[in-house]
């Protein structure tokens, strides 16, 4: 028997049906460059595939003409730009211990899943 089940995210697209999770990175326009909250919907995204015991197989994919282009680098650079990341130790220290922060928190145990699948496009011409 068929199920569907969706979640709304702001940058990626989540779906399962009939076993198969499916997270589709959804920022096009910058060929899916990991910013923060790509980085929070993918973690709670990730959690909900972790803690869904019909999700047999996970689908991991891009929109657009690329998979994903690695960091937005800048989210980054607007992060340096600010005068209180370059000069108040405590808000640089802010700043990064976040990203720690959300990198550490949200592993995925690979015993829950029966097969990770990338449906990678490289179109990148």
């Amino acid at each position: 028997m068929a199920t569907e089940q969706a979640q709304t995210f702001e940058t990626i697209e989540y779906e399962v049906r009939d076993g198969v999770a499916t997270i589709a990175l959804n920022r096009p326009e910058k060929r899916n460059a990991i910013n923060m909250q790509l980085h929070k919907d993918l973690a709670a995204a990730l959690r909900l595939v972790q803690r869904d015991r019909e999700v047999r197989a996970l689908l991991l994919t891009g929109r657009g003409p690329g998979f994903c282009a690695g960091q937005d680098l800048t989210e980054f650079s607007m992060a340096r730009a600010d005068p209180d990341f370059r000069t108040d130790p405590a808000a640089r220290a802010a700043g990064l211990a976040e990203v720690r922060a959300l990198i550490e928190a949200h592993p995925v145990d690979p015993d829950l899943l029966a097969e990770v699948v990338a449906a990678v496009q490289t179109n990148y011409g």
